[in-house]
């Protein structure tokens, strides 16, 4: 059995709900001498959008659970070692917890790994401008840099550097004797 298949696609948008994806993608997917199917190429992400709102259980973010990613039985049983690397040029997240909310636009470079069914990422995301915003106050995200641990045994385990600043007022805290950049 012989398996070779390369796939292009250039300004490809993909929509799911009120998420897109805007992009371009070279794979392949190939038998090696060994019978191994292999997958591998790129994809540049030049435009997208996603929103997510989480619940916080013992300190931990969970999606919340009206959100189900949809498992595309497509490539069910299509064993393959997977090797693709991401370019995330822009790409828009908010996010909702609690009374918080996030706005972010981030970029960088991920590559997904393991297989189809289950794939694994890695690599770094980093925030060219967002913001928290609590029900007081808002600060702008400054310096914040997303790492996924590729030593970790879970497909999805961000590591989180974030540094964030905001302007205090003397008209909103008397206590001040000027204004103030924290």
């Amino acid at each position: 059995d012989i398996f070779d298949l390369s796939m292009k696609g250039s300004n490809i948008s993909v929509h799911n709900n009120n998420d897109f994806v805007e992009g371009d993608f070279k794979i392949k997917s190939f038998q090696d001498a060994n019978k191994k199917r292999i997958t591998n190429g790129e994809v540049v992400i030049f435009d997208g959008y996603s929103k997510r709102k989480f619940d916080l259980k013992n300190f931990i973010a969970n999606v919340e659970s009206s959100y189900t990613p949809q498992n595309n039985s497509f490539f069910s049983g299509f064993t393959t070692d997977l090797n693709i690397n991401i370019l995330i040029n822009r790409f828009n997240f908010e996010a909702q917890m609690l009374n918080i909310d996030i706005n972010t636009v981030l970029s960088g470079q991920l590559t997904a790994k393991s297989n189809l069914e289950n794939p694994k990422l890695t690599g770094s995301l980093f925030v060219k401008e967002g913001g928290v915003k609590f029900p007081s106050t808002s600060f702008d995200l400054m310096e914040t840099q997303i790492n996924l641990d590729e030593t970790s045994n879970i497909a999805f385990d961000p590591k989180i550097q974030l540094a964030a600043s905001t302007e205090l007022t003397k008209s909103e805290f008397p206590f001040l004797s000027q204004d103030t950049s924290i």
